[in-house]
């Protein structure tokens, strides 16, 4: 379908900070605590003519999120176009208010989302609440892409430790060759 194109523009956005995730102070909730801050993209396009009118990803630190970036670019243009994000827009007040909110502000006729947000503060919220606002969504066809992307988030939420992944080079038993002083080839 046409939406892959934006959807895949979305998740390069998304991509931007993949491997700068990591941690963020949230000060929306009482007694701040580190969390992982979500790698989110976001794109305002229209569907009439195919045009990007905007795309951004969430800043670094957290805040503004990416589906305010995108909006804040495209201006009056985003009334009666579609966003894409890799994320299902959060629907809590804190430090910012919620996007959700901003996207029926703006005038957006849909939303298509690649993952939903495992946040207890979220978790379906933002997509209830943009439906009651006259706001459909549907999760898109890049879904496995944005749960990809947003594994960090995601694990930090609901097992509250960080998402780390390796390469190693080890031999047929599992070990790292010692190679006596010498490079000893593990792999092809």
């Amino acid at each position: 379908s046409d939406d892959v194109g934006w959807l895949d523009i979305a998740q390069r956005e998304a991509d931007r900070l993949d491997g700068e995730c990591g941690f963020a102070d949230d000060d929306d909730v009482a007694g701040a605590h580190r969390r992982a801050q979500q790698a989110v993209g976001a794109v305002v396009a229209d569907a009439a003519t195919g045009e990007i009118i905007a795309s951004a990803v969430t800043a670094r630190g957290g805040r503004p999120h990416a589906e305010v970036l995108a909006l804040r670019d495209a201006g009056s243009r985003a009334r009666g176009t579609i966003m894409f994000t890799t994320l299902e827009p959060c629907s809590h007040f804190g430090a910012t208010p919620p996007c959700a909110h901003t996207i029926a502000e703006a005038g957006i006729s849909l939303v298509v989302y690649g993952s939903r947000d495992p946040d207890m503060r979220v978790s379906g919220r933002g997509l209830t609440w943009l439906e009651t606002h006259g706001v459909p969504s549907v999760r898109g066809a890049f879904a496995k892409d944005a749960d990809w992307i947003n594994l960090g988030h995601a694990q930090g939420v609901t097992e509250r430790r960080p998402f780390v992944q390796i390469k190693l080079a080890v031999d047929a038993n599992g070990r790292v060759p010692l190679g006596a002083g010498k490079p000893v080839w593990v792999t092809g």
